[in-house]
């Protein structure tokens, strides 16, 4: 898991962060789509990723992680070991059906809607998805 995590950060990239910090931090990425930055990887573990960072007007707001797993039991043991971290990192979640929700600051104090949700009953396989989304609409507050 410590994989996931490098500071304020996740995989390298960071909410407000700009090409050249991406590029420095994760280096080229394999596929550039417009505003988008599309890494390949495996963790340690051999669990395999697809990176997903998307720019506005030069920044990172919003940066999504595909993580598949070799099976259910292994998917499973990992959206709880996430939801535990996440729970550490920002406030208690109420997981319920392979879906949870925190919010955090972004560095310019906007809201970041932080979900993690199982999408194996979506796509057939099993996979969880980790997504940051800066919400420029609301400043972040603490409930």
């Amino acid at each position: 898991m410590d994989e996931l995590y490098t500071g304020e950060l996740i995989i390298g990239t960071g909410i407000g962060d700009d090409l050249e910090a991406v590029i420095k931090s994760k280096g080229e990425p394999d596929k550039r789509e417009h505003d988008e930055l599309i890494y390949h990887g495996r963790f340690s573990n051999g669990l395999e990723y697809v990176h997903f960072v998307n720019m506005d007007d030069g920044e990172v707001f919003e940066i999504t992680v595909d993580m598949m797993s070799k099976n259910d039991s292994i998917n499973d043991a990992l959206f709880d070991q996430l939801v535990a971290a996440m729970d550490e990192r920002y406030q208690k979640s109420r997981p319920a059906d392979g879906f949870a929700t925190w919010k955090a600051p972004s560095p310019s104090g906007k809201l970041v809607e932080v979900s993690l949700v199982d999408e194996s009953m979506e796509i057939g396989s099993p996979m969880i998805m980790l997504n940051y989304l800066e919400n420029y609409e609301r400043t972040f507050t603490e409930d």
